[in-house]
This record gives structure tokens, C-alpha cells and sequence, in this order.
């Protein structure tokens, strides 16, 4: 009697290479990692500009008037021209007010034209401290000089307002 030699080995090897092939390639470790790709955008803002209050220096002819005088020696108004310079960002502003004596005072401007500043002097006799206050525009200028004295009538105040042009 012959023997015929069986196929079945061979059959069960590829029947089992076919289920690991299905399974998901189970001689690989872990599975097929996924690509991807991030971008990032970065976008710059520029700062805002500096403020700039240039328009408002300049150099004003006016009035100034007398609102009050507690001394008695001061005039009822006179003559005024203001001048005003600084940095275009109000910082290190200064303010004279000049008449028969020049006062100056310094300080700072805002974006809006007001500005606040002090100052301190001697007018023949009359020792002062004083502030400068107003609002200027690219055409004109308003406020108000307030001057306390220590010495000549001390204790005593003046007070002037102001209006004055280009």
C-alpha cells in the first residue's frame, strides 16, 4: 500500500500566516502612529504712537485779568504772552508768562491741551510761589496763574486768569 503524503501541514501554515496577516500585521509593535502637523501664528502688535502735544506749543498774545489780589499792589490786567515748550510726549513742560517781569513754571500737558505746572520766583521784592494752569488748543490758550507770596505782602495771594491767541 502506498502512502501519499498529506497537504495538511502546508495548508494550516498559510491558513495561519493569513489570520496574523489580518490581525494587524502582528510582528509590528503597537500600531501605526498617526502624522501631524502643528502650526503656530504669531501675530506682532505695535505698540500705539507716543502722544504727541506739539500742536499745542507755541507762543499766545493775550490779556491776563485779575480775579483777585489780597496783596492790594497788583494791576487789574496787563499785557500777556504765553509761551509754552516741552517734549511732544507733555513731559518737561514749561510755561512763562511773560508781562513787564517774566514768571516761569513747568510741568506736564495732557493729549487733551490741559496743562498744570508750578514755578517760584521774585518779582522786585515780592518772593512767589505760583502755579500755571489752563488748556491750550493749536490756536489758543486759557487758565489761570495763582501766585502766593512769602515775601512783600507774605501770606497774601494774587490771582490772574488769562486768555491769549497766536
Amino acid at each position: 500500500m502506498s502512502v501519499r503524503p498529506t497537504r495538511l501541514p502546508t495548508l494550516a501554515l498559510v491558513i495561519a500566516v493569513a489570520v496574523l496577516s489580518l490581525a494587524g500585521n502582528c510582528d509590528k509593535k503597537g500600531p501605526t502612529p498617526i502624522s501631524t502637523t502643528t502650526t503656530t501664528t504669531t501675530t506682532t502688535v505695535a505698540p500705539p504712537p507716543a502722544p504727541d502735544v506739539s500742536p499745542f506749543f507755541g507762543t499766545f498774545n493775550g490779556t491776563a485779568t485779575r480775579q483777585s489780589d489780597t496783596c492790594g499792589n497788583f494791576v487789574s490786567s496787563f499785557p500777556a504772552q504765553i509761551v509754552i515748550t516741552g517734549n511732544n510726549d507733555g513731559s518737561s513742560l514749561t510755561a512763562r508768562m511773560i508781562e513787564r517781569l517774566t514768571r516761569i513754571y513747568t510741568g506736564t500737558m495732557q493729549t487733551s491741551g490741559a496743562f498744570n505746572t508750578t514755578g517760584n520766583g521774585n518779582l522786585e521784592g515780592f518772593v512767589y510761589t505760583g502755579t500755571l494752569t489752563g488748556t491750550a488748543t493749536a490756536t489758543s490758550v486759557t487758565g489761570t496763574e495763582t501766585l502766593n507770596f512769602s515775601t512783600g505782602c507774605p501770606g497774601r495771594t494774587v490771582v490772574y486768569t488769562f486768555t491769549a491767541n497766536r
